[in-house]
């Protein structure tokens, strides 16, 4: 047994793994799974996935499409500036919960449950995979505000997984405009506009991964995705946690 997995079972033991939805331990149950999640079977199983969408914006499509790169109408009349966005869950119970602690609550424990679905969901892509990846940027005031950027954290979990450099300070959002959950779908885009700028004098790869946790209407992703073509990236994908259905 290599050195690391009796060091794992040696800190299982100490410390039993819980379940980050159910608070089961694993003295109860297996609150942790084969690929290491602190999530239990039956609560993983609650999660709602996202499994017939857009190819290209994710939103959920009425009909089991038979071509996996099946777009919906909004995309087909009016792209996005993003080409793929893999995005398995939808923002419903329980997953909600896990992103609010996350994201409201600072949960990190949480937060890794949600990175490690995301990568297993991204290895699964056949798309191919970009040569770095961009988290979505909070404004500092925000970021002061909430001590943390949560996609930051997703992104650099993802990162290491597939060992893809992080380009954490690629993008920035120097407008400190409404919050996009107040809004309705024709505001957000308006809304949204122009909050995006690149950090001087970074080289940007061919192709890069937007990360994010939530794509409600997918305008603050297209916004970001303009400004990173804008600036000499050939193909810009979305990476998300849930979509809003």
């Amino acid at each position: 047994m290599a050195v690391n997995q009796l060091f794992s079972k040696l800190v299982d033991g100490i410390y039993p793994p819980t379940c980050v939805l159910c608070g089961e331990s694993g003295q109860n149950h297996p609150a942790k799974d084969s690929s290491g999640l602190d999530l239990c079977s039956p609560c993983q199983g609650d999660l709602p996935s996202n499994q017939n969408y857009c190819f290209q914006c994710a939103i959920p499509l009425p009909l089991a499409a038979t071509n996996p790169q099946s777009r919906c109408g909004d995309c087909l009349k009016s792209a996005p500036k993003f080409t793929h966005s893999c995005v398995p869950y939808l923002y419903q119970w329980p997953l909600d919960r896990l992103i609010q602690r996350f994201k409201f609550q600072g949960n990190l424990a949480a937060g890794r449950v949600l990175a490690r679905l995301l990568s297993q969901a991204v290895a699964a892509d056949p798309e191919t995979k970009p040569v770095a990846i961009v988290p979505v940027p909070l404004h500092p005031s925000r970021l002061r505000e909430r001590g943390f950027n949560q996609a930051t954290l997703l992104a650099a979990d993802i990162a290491k997984d597939f060992q893809i450099p992080l380009l954490g300070n690629a993008l920035l959002r120097h407008t400190a405009n409404q919050p996009q959950a107040d809004l309705d779908a024709h505001h957000r885009q308006k809304n949204i506009r122009g909050v995006f700028s690149i950090k001087e004098n970074i080289l940007l790869p061919d192709s890069v991964a937007l990360v994010d946790d939530v794509m409600t209407t997918g305008s603050t992703l297209a916004e970001a995705a303009k400004v990173l073509l804008v600036a000499g990236v050939k193909r810009v994908d979305c990476w998300v946690v849930a979509r809003t259905p």
